[in-house]
């Protein structure tokens, strides 16, 4: 009886007349916890979540499943087929209670007699908005988690991409071992720590909370805004790229570029063999340094009056920016220049709280600095 129900599946999903979204399974199970929420899911499977929709549910506190298998026909699978593809993958949901810690676990294997593509099947789940989250997945599986306010977030894909909207929590945790980390909304943490393994690409909208740590191993690193206490990036053989930075910013990076579009804080920025491109407005102390590419820094006349160091084997700057050379120094292989960008009358300084330092070097490329008209840097199209 399986084998013939098997052997109808296939034949069904070799038909290849249309592509449907087969509703598999609908499951609702209370969740009456009284520590932090959570589920754990541990799928080879595509995994969704987000908050249980009132309109749609009601006012349930329950975790609402559902499995689907998107198959290349028409036709409504029956539901013995259902229930054995089911019982093939060993899908299971259910809560556990326990003196250490209360959680809804979801489980479930691989097809052992059905022969789906995996990119064709997928959980979804709809939770308390107040629920924290355990997912791992494998092969190219995908998790997409958006609108929740829990405590706790782990994430773990292997080949698959990380898509996460309009998050707020203390911890976010999420690794890849190839796949890329998306979010084109907020990630609003305490803590946070973004791991792409191989090529895998990191690209986010916008940071907030207080510290947040960024891995790309071979990929790229694409932040738009941060408004963090700390932010850490580094990347082996992958580029940086940032927009509008709050707080202390540390990039560190061997044969990648950096890009830096607006600075209001400390920046201190590494790369062995890739250039480096600063934008600065209200900054704190910058330190940029690369052995091998070139910088390149555009200050705006409203720029901080700060203490500049540059090490370089050429240094060109702009008659247009405001700046006093103190000191310049041609050696052999590279020259070494000081001075004041934007310096500032003596009642001035007295006012200026602290003394802001910009400490540039590129030992065997070239250092250029620019102005950057207030227009210019809103970047308008």
């Amino acid at each position: 009886m399986f084998r013939s129900i098997t052997r109808a599946a296939i034949l069904l999903n070799r038909s290849q007349i249309r592509r449907k979204t087969q509703f598999m399974d609908h499951t609702t199970i209370p969740a009456p916890f009284s520590g932090p929420p959570t589920i754990i899911i541990k799928s080879p499977y595509s995994v969704k979540v987000e908050p249980i929709d009132p309109v749609q549910f009601g006012d349930i506190k329950a975790v609402v499943g559902f499995l689907y298998l998107e198959t290349e026909t028409e036709e409504e699978l029956s539901p013995n087929v259902k229930t054995a593809f089911q019982q093939d993958i060993q899908y299971d949901v259910r809560a556990v209670m326990s003196p250490s810690r209360d959680y809804m676990q979801v489980t479930c294997s691989e097809q052992r007699k059905f022969k789906y593509p995996p990119k064709d099947i997928s959980v979804h789940f709809h939770v308390p908005v107040d629920y924290g989250i355990e997912i791992e997945v494998t092969g190219d599986a995908s998790v997409d988690v958006k609108d929740l306010e829990g405590r706790l977030y782990e994430i773990t894909t292997d080949q698959g991409t990380c898509r996460l909207k309009n998050l707020r929590g203390s911890r976010l945790s999420v690794e890849t071992n190839g796949g890329d980390i998306n979010c084109d909304s907020q990630l609003l943490f305490e803590f946070g720590i973004l791991d792409a393994k191989k090529k895998g690409n990191i690209s986010l909208k916008k940071l907030q909370g207080m510290k947040f740590c960024l891995d790309a191993e071979d990929g790229d690193i694409d932040v738009q805004a941060t408004y963090l206490l700390r932010a850490e990036l580094t990347s082996k053989g992958g580029h940086v790229k940032l927009g509008d930075i709050h707080g202390l910013t540390e990039v560190d990076v061997d044969s990648g570029d950096i890009s830096v579009g607006s600075t209001s804080g400390k920046l201190k920025a590494v790369t062995k063999s890739g250039n480096i491109n600063v934008n600065l407005s209200h900054h704190d102390d910058i330190k940029v340094k690369t052995n091998e590419g070139d910088i390149n820094i555009k200050t705006l006349e409203e720029s901080v009056s700060s203490a500049l160091s540059v090490k370089s084997k050429s240094i060109e700057i702009d008659s247009n920016v405001n700046l006093v050379i103190s000191e310049e120094d041609k050696g052999e292989n590279f020259t070494v220049l000081t001075g004041q960008i934007n310096p500032k009358d003596k009642e001035e300084e007295e006012q200026q709280q602290q003394t802001r330092t910009i400490t540039v070097e590129a030992k065997l490329g070239s250092v250029k600095f620019e102005k950057n008209d207030w227009f210019s840097s809103l970047k308008l199209k």
